[in-house]
């Protein structure tokens, strides 16, 4: 699913491009791993609930913009978690997809992650 991509991306670029890129402060990090756990929750509390799936995650989403922007602009400077963050960002992606199962094909529940898309 498209949406997932963009909510692992947005926590970070993966740990095997440290070589060439720097990583986030250990303040961002910490705030972009708590925004994605959020997010990994909303998905799990809601897994049967498609509407109610929806309406968490645009509630979520409105109250993070700042925390969104932030990662987007660290993403587009080439940045990424460091190495811990990004293991703990990938297990929960691997929960997440299993949890959006029934929703991920939900169109409310994907045009709410369409708002994690680059502007």
């Amino acid at each position: 699913m498209k949406a997932l991509a963009i909510v692992v991306a947005l926590c970070g670029v993966s740990f095997a491009d440290a070589e060439k890129d720097p990583e986030v402060s250990a303040a961002d990090a910490a705030r972009f791993v708590a925004f994605f756990d959020q997010v990994v929750d909303a998905v799990a509390t809601n897994k049967d609930d498609c509407a109610n799936m929806t309406k968490n995650l645009n509630t979520l989403f409105d109250a993070n913009t700042a925390v969104i922007a932030d990662a987007i602009k660290a993403k587009d400077d080439g940045k990424h978690l460091p190495k811990s963050a990004d293991e703990h960002v990938a297990a929960g992606a691997q929960r997440m997809v299993a949890d959006l199962e029934k929703c991920a094909s939900d169109k409310p529940v994907q045009e709410a992650f369409k708002r994690l898309d680059k502007k």
